[in-house]
């Protein structure tokens, strides 16, 4: 193993990765996927819910960054094998289960236009190529459009872990990289923005990795002189986390895709989820932190994973035997598209567990094998 990186922590937990349960992250959870599914609801109101997918993003930056130096610092190389298997067993059981959902709706929720080829669509879901492939051919995924997010997360996935190793083997510390390329992309957005071009930049790896950027300096802040910076303590206060909150709710009513999106709302959607993770790790008392670990908040954000994965299919299928849009059949439709979407997750989550709980417990057998005999 290699010695500890003075830009690791200084402690790790002996056996598991996994960061600890912060109740307040679920609550965010919660928060980001309502914004999505209310995004998605046929309806005039939260036309920018699409925002929970920068909130989802931001914390995927931070909470994989805590996981991995956290292993790194405990295990070293190892910890690449144990990281992408976790990674294996919680995001592809569900994901094999939305592709079935997926398949038995597949020519029901296609509506008045052509029918995607499923093969090819679920094979860009499982493949992690599902948000080139929107960029392209924007009907191309049909029930499975939404997996374009996760797609670019996955992306990530393959591209971060060793990029976090490289540096900190080497001593060096990877903020002032990772803020030079934030501040990179989004004055790359910016130009293209101004200068008209017709360029995708909502579905693009390259021009959405600020946000998950951002969690991964906020997740490496977490220790050392970072922890007491001026910035941090600003990000923590509770007074900053209402802003957050706040600007959240109104860029989900107001914000609709386009170019002030994508120069100046997802940098600050960025940022106030940055606000948000940064106050639920300090807990430092307040309304906003009450509010995030409210226990049916929390459930909600423990689930949302299934939720985003399998409301997309459910509700565009309902939708689309929707004869007459009317006041009265669009709340049968929302909150029957809701129930069916919850009752799904649920069941998907209780299937789940098991699989989760073995993984972890073999995962941890293993490491305490080679930890009781180690290579000499």
């Amino acid at each position: 193993m290699t010695p500890p990186s003075p830009h690791l922590p200084a402690a790790a937990p002996p056996a598991g990765a996994a960061p600890a349960p912060v109740a307040a992250l679920d609550g965010l959870r919660a928060v980001a996927v309502v914004l999505v599914l209310l995004s998605h609801l046929p309806s005039r109101y939260f036309i920018g819910g699409f925002v929970g997918v920068d909130v989802f993003f931001v914390l995927s930056g931070f909470l994989i960054t805590t996981t991995l130096t956290r292993g790194f610092q405990a295990r070293g190389r190892r910890e690449f094998a144990s990281f992408y298997f976790r990674r294996i067993l919680r995001l592809w059981p569900p994901l094999a289960l939305c592709l079935v959902l997926a398949w038995a709706l597949w020519d029901r929720g296609a509506g008045a236009g052509p029918v995607p080829d499923f093969t090819s669509a679920a094979l860009a879901a499982v493949f992690n190529f599902a948000n080139w492939r929107v960029l392209l051919e924007p009907d191309s995924m049909g029930l499975l459009s939404h997996t374009w997010s996760l797609s670019i997360e996955e992306q990530f996935y393959l591209v971060w872990p060793l990029g976090l190793w490289l540096m900190v083997s080497r001593g060096r510390d990877p903020r002032p990289i990772l803020l030079g390329i934030i501040g990179t992309v989004w004055l790359a957005r910016g130009v293209v923005v101004l200068s008209g071009l017709d360029f995708n930049l909502s579905r693009n790896s390259l021009t959405r990795m600020d946000a998950l950027l951002l969690g991964c300096v906020l997740s490496l802040s977490q220790h050392g002189p970072w922890l007491q910076s001026r910035w941090l303590r600003w990000l923590q206060h509770p007074v900053t986390s209402v802003l957050a909150l706040v600007t959240l709710v109104l860029a989900s009513v107001f914000q609709a895709e386009g170019p002030g999106y994508y120069a100046v709302g997802i940098p600050v959607i960025a940022v106030a989820a940055t606000a948000l993770i940064a106050h639920g790790i300090s807990r430092r008392p307040g309304r906003v932190l009450r509010f995030l670990e409210w226990g049916p908040l929390t459930f909600i954000g423990r689930r949302s994973y299934g939720l985003y994965l399998y409301h997309f299919p459910i509700f565009f299928t309902l939708n689309s035997h929707r004869v007459t849009p009317t006041r009265s059949n669009f709340i049968t439709f929302s909150l029957g598209a809701l129930a069916a979407t919850f009752v799904v997750t649920c069941l998907s989550f209780w299937l789940e567990e098991p699989l989760l709980r073995w993984g972890r417990a073999w995962l941890e057998g293993r490491q305490s094998a080679r930890a009781s005999n180690p290579v000499t």
